[in-house]
C-alpha cells in the first residue's frame, strides 16, 4: 500500500532466500557466540522474520580520459638527494556498474554495507507481482544523496589498482594522494570519474527480531545471499563468571613463577583499570554517534530536510549510558591517582596501603568492565524501525 502511492522503482533482485532459510543461517551463526543468553538460541525466542524489500540507489560510474598522477624518483648526488618530479600520464577507460547504496534512512548505512555484495546481474526490471507476501519500504533519501560516494569509491579502486599494477609506473613513487577530490572537481580529477544520476531499485532484506524483557536484539539477512548481519548480546553474568575464573588460573600460574610485590600488583591493576575505562569512554561515544546518526548518510540527508527527530526511545538509551557510569569512571580515576601517589611519591614503608587501594582498584574495574558488557548490549539490542512496520506476510 505504500509502495502505491509512492514511485515504482526501476528494478528489482527478487527474494532468493526463504524464511526456512534465514532461520538455519542465524542459528549456524549464534551457534558460535558461546556468550550468547540461552534463550537467543531457542526457536521461540524468535519474535519474527519479515521479508522486506528495501529501496536502493544504484549507480553506474564512468571513467574516460586522461590519468596525471604526481611520480618522484630520488637518488643521491655527493651530500645530497636530488628528487626529479614527473607528471605520469595515461589514458583510462573504465566501468562501474550497479554500486548500490540503500535509499531508506531508517535503515543503517553500516549495516546495508555489511549486508553487501548483492548480485547486480540477477537485478530485473520491476514487476508488483514479485511483491507479493512481502513488505515494501519506500526511498526517503534522493539521490544525489549518494552520487559523490559512488564517484568516490570508483576514484578510489582505479587509483589503486593504477599505483599497484601499471607496469610502467613502477619505477616512480606515485605522491598522487589517496584522498579524492569534492564532488566539483571529481570529473577533472587526477582520475576523471563521473557517475549518473541514479536508478531506484528494491533488494530483498529478511530483518529478524528477539524480544528479551523490553530489549529487542535484531539481525538481518541478505535475501540473495542468505549472508547474516547480527549484533548479539551477551549474558553479563556469564561473562563475567568466565572471565574471573581465568584470571584467577592465570594468576596462579604467574604466581608460581613470578614474585608479585605489592608495588607491582598495583601498577598492574592501574594499569588494566585505565584500559577498561578508555573501551568505555569510546564504547559511550558509539553510542551517542549511533543514536544521532552521525555519519550515516540518509539519517543526515533527512536532517538537513528538517524531519530527523530525535526519539524517546533513543533519549533512554543516552540516559542508559548516563550518571552512575559516569561516576564509578571518576571515582576510578582518582583511585588511579592515589596509586600512582602512593608508588612514586609517598612510599609507605607498610604494605597495607598497597593492597588496599589494590582491592579498591579491582571494585571500579569490575564495575566498569560490567558497564562495558552492558554498553555492548545496548548497542546490539537497539530497535530498528523495519520491526514496527505493518504489512507483508510472515509465513512467505
Amino acid at each position: 500500500a505504500r509502495l502505491a502511492k509512492g514511485k515504482k522503482p526501476e528494478y528489482i533482485i527478487p527474494f532468493a532466500k526463504t524464511k526456512e532459510d534465514c532461520k538455519k543461517a542465524y542459528l549456524n551463526v549464534v551457534g558460535k557466540a558461546l556468550f550468547l543468553p540461552k534463550e537467543y538460541r531457542s526457536d521461540n525466542c524468535i519474535d519474527s522474520f519479515r521479508g522486506i524489500y528495501m529501496p536502493y540507489w544504484t549507480y553506474n560510474v564512468k571513467q574516460k580520459g586522461q590519468t596525471k598522477l604526481r611520480g618522484e624518483t630520488s637518488h643521491r648526488r655527493g651530500d645530497y638527494i636530488i628528487t626529479d618530479i614527473y607528471t605520469l600520464a595515461g589514458k583510462i577507460d573504465a566501468e562501474y556498474d550497479g554500486l548500490s547504496f540503500d535509499a531508506s534512512a531508517s535503515f543503517d548505512d553500516s549495516m546495508s554495507e555489511a549486508l553487501a555484495p548483492y548480485d547486480i546481474k540477477q537485478m530485473v526490471p520491476f514487476e508488483a507481482s514479485y511483491m507479493s507476501g512481502y513488505y515494501a519500504d519506500l526511498a526517503d533519501v534522493d539521490a544525489d544523496t549518494y552520487k559523490y560516494q559512488a564517484e568516490k569509491y570508483a576514484f578510489n579502486a582505479s587509483l589503486k589498482r593504477i599505483k599497484n599494477e601499471t607496469r610502467e609506473f613502477k619505477k616512480y613513487t606515485i605522491t598522487t594522494s589517496n584522498e579524492a577530490p569534492n564532488a566539483s572537481k571529481m570529473a577533472d580529477s587526477a582520475v576523471p570519474t563521473s557517475a549518473d544520476n541514479g536508478h531506484s531499485a528494491m533488494f530483498p532484506v529478511w530483518f529478524l527480531s528477539y524480544r528479551n524483557g523490553d530489549r529487542v536484539a535484531y539481525a538481518a539477512v541478505n535475501g540473495q545471499t542468505g549472508k547474516v548481519v547480527a549484533d548479539l548480546p551477551i549474558d553479563v553474568k556469564k561473562y563475567l563468571l568466565s572471565s574471573g575464573i581465568f584470571a584467577l588460573v592465570i594468576f596462579a600460574i604467574l604466581n608460581m613463577f613470578l614474585v608479585l610485590t605489592p608495588t607491582t600488583a598495583l601498577v598492574m591493576s592501574s594499569i588494566l583499570t585505565l584500559i577498561v575505562f578508555g573501551i568505555n569512554y569510546f564504547q559511550r561515544v558509539d553510542i551517542r554517534r549511533t543514536v544521532t546518526g552521525e555519519g550515516d548518510k540518509g539519517k543526515e540527508f533527512l536532517k538537513e530536510q528538517g524531519k530527523g527527530k530525535k526519539k524517546k526511545a533513543e533519549k533512554v538509551e543516552e540516559a542508559e549510558t548516563g550518571v552512575f557510569e559516569t561516576v564509578t569512571t571518576l571515582l576510578g580515576v582518582v583511585s588511579v591517582a592515589i596509586a600512582v601517589l602512593l608508588v612514586f611519591f609517598i612510599q609507605p614503608v607498610s604494605d597495607i596501603p598497597y593492597y588496599v587501594m589494590c582491592i579498591v582498584e579491582a571494585v571500579f574495574f569490575v564495575l566498569s568492565f560490567k558497564h562495558t558488557l552492558s554498553n555492548y548490549n545496548i548497542m546490539a539490542t537497539r530497535r530498528l524501525p523495519q520491526f514496527d512496520r505493518k504489512g507483508g506476510d510472515d509465513r512467505a
